[in-house]
Parts: structure tokens; sequence; C-alpha cells
């Protein structure tokens, strides 16, 4: 993502790409921008049953 918007904004011509280097940020900077990976989720979740009303006769 980093790489596309870098040749975007300099409207680098195709036939330079294969001369750019390619930027891996360090995995604790992409953990922080919520690229890559995600080391863990943590979600608390209540699931209850539906209450059903009776009708009596």
């Amino acid at each position: 993502m980093i790489n596309d918007c870098v040749r975007t904004y300099f409207e680098i011509p195709e036939e330079y790409l294969t001369y750019m280097p390619t930027y891996l940020p360090s995995l604790k900077m992409a953990q922080i921008f919520n690229a890559f990976p995600i080391a863990a989720v943590e979600k608390e979740l209540t699931l209850q049953a539906p209450v059903r009303e009776t009708v009596q006769s």
C-alpha cells in the first residue's frame, strides 16, 4: 500500500518501477496502522436467548 502511494504520488513511469525499493514497515509500526498482522483480537461477547412471551387462555 505504501509503495503504491509513493509510485502514484510521484507519478513514476512503469518502466522504472523495477528499480524502486520496496518499503516494508516493521511489525510494530504495521500494527499501529492496523495494516498487518493483527497480534490478538480481544472482544467480550455476551449472548442472550430471546425472551418469548406466552399467551395464557
